[in-house]
């Protein structure tokens, strides 16, 4: 069997944002405008070959995927011109289904920007920097144990750096190097259900030449909830449920 699908999606963001008043321009205020426009396009050509191995039934897909993503992003203030950057993403990978109600996928990627934005703490806003280069891999597993119980389970390990040299460093700020997630979802489509989720982000440099950096995060969240027949669900979530504590 062979199968081939395509997709477009256009998005625009706007936010109007000020937190600092009339400190930085007592006349025309502080006010920036965030923008960000983007058109994702991409397609697959899939053919799907059924088997087996060692007795157990497998399905093995061959084909291309690709995706192009045209990305402009804006940061506006009232008295200066916007500040866009152009962009470039590369990514290669693989998808395995060969074990029953397992999917596996491996993917390798890049991405460039002339130039980072940073999050300022003081002002609650993003300035532009220095042109940065990140690659790394990222897997991502699903495992439908049974009809009413799923594992997942991610892991993304990437390199952030500066691309241009400077004498006070080529990190970037608050890019983690390791990024980890898992979960467990059981329930039927009627009665009760529940989820457990738990995220982990790495170390991060804080400032360019790596002298000082953050601790790791772990986060834990939960969901339980009921759904009636009759199409209703309620449902309640606590977020961090061990009171994990981050600077």
């Amino acid at each position: 069997m062979t199968r081939a699908s395509a997709y477009v999606i256009r998005s625009q963001l706007n936010l109007f944002n000020d937190f600092t008043y009339f400190l930085n321009d007592p006349v025309n205020g502080d006010q920036f405008h965030p923008l960000a426009q983007r058109i994702i396009g991409g397609g697959e050509v899939l053919h799907v070959v059924q088997g087996d191995l060692f007795g157990r039934p497998m399905e093995n897909e061959v084909g291309v995927q690709t995706r192009t993503d045209s990305i402009r992003v804006g940061l506006f203030n009232t008295t200066r011109s916007p500040f866009l950057v152009p962009s470039a993403g590369y990514e290669i990978g693989l998808r395995n289904r060969s074990i029953a109600g397992l999917e596996t996928s491996l993917a390798l990627f890049r991405l460039d920007f002339a130039s980072e934005n940073l999050f300022q703490g003081d002002t609650g806003t993003t300035e532009p920097s220095r042109p940065t280069r990140r690659f790394g891999v990222e897997w991502t597993n699903r495992y439908a144990v049974a009809p009413w119980l799923s594992l997942e389970g991610d892991l993304t390990i990437t390199n952030a750096r500066f691309s241009d040299y400077d004498p006070v460093g080529n990190r970037v700020p608050e890019a983690p190097t390791t990024i980890a997630s898992a979960g467990v979802t059981f329930g039927e489509p009627l009665g009760w259900f529940g989820s457990l989720r738990f995220r982990y982000f790495g170390p991060r440099p804080l400032i360019e030449e790596n002298s000082i950096r953050s601790r790791a995060t772990a986060l834990v969240n939960g969901r339980i909830g009921y759904a009636f027949e009759s199409g209703v669900g309620v449902s309640r979530d606590v977020l961090n449920l061990t009171n994990g504590k981050s600077d």
